[in-house]
């Protein structure tokens, strides 16, 4: 990453002209006579900063985003494949698009639902019960 006012660290101007190694990634020669230039210097960064409030870390067995401010992924199609399980953890969760589910759903807690809905192919919110009495019968199933 480039540095921003108020980073702290190192810059390395190398002495001999790096373009070469730059575009091939390997051991060259120099690609012209240019000496100490800023075109080839080495930036390490982040060598005294404070501690960040924003990173990724590689830790053992697992990478964690952490992040104050919002985190975006964007992307034409994406792909979750845990082998486990997959959990989100927020007291609001929006899912805008149709939702496909191909395994069995488990809801706990009041559900609402708008626009109807259908439960083996019967419209749930216009359907009939025939042959009812009233009184203390009950209904059969839905038909």
């Amino acid at each position: 990453m480039p540095p921003h006012v108020g980073d702290i660290g190192f810059l390395g101007i190398c002495d001999r002209d790096i373009s070469a190694v730059k575009a091939t990634r390997q051991a060259a020669m120099p690609g012209s006579k240019r000496t100490h230039n800023y075109a080839d210097a080495i930036w390490l960064g982040g060598v005294l900063n404070g501690a960040p409030v924003q990173f990724v870390e590689f830790a053992d067995n697992q990478i964690r985003v952490i992040s104050p401010w919002k985190v975006e992924i964007s992307a034409p199609e994406g792909i979750v494949n845990a082998s486990k399980s997959f959990t989100v953890n927020s007291p609001k969760i929006a899912l805008n698009g149709d939702a496909a589910v191909s395994q069995g759903l488990n809801v706990t807690g009041q559900s609402e639902l708008s626009g109807g809905a259908q439960i083996g192919g019967i419209d749930f919110g216009n359907h009939v019960h025939s042959g009812v009495k009233s009184g203390g019968s009950t209904t059969q199933g839905p038909q």
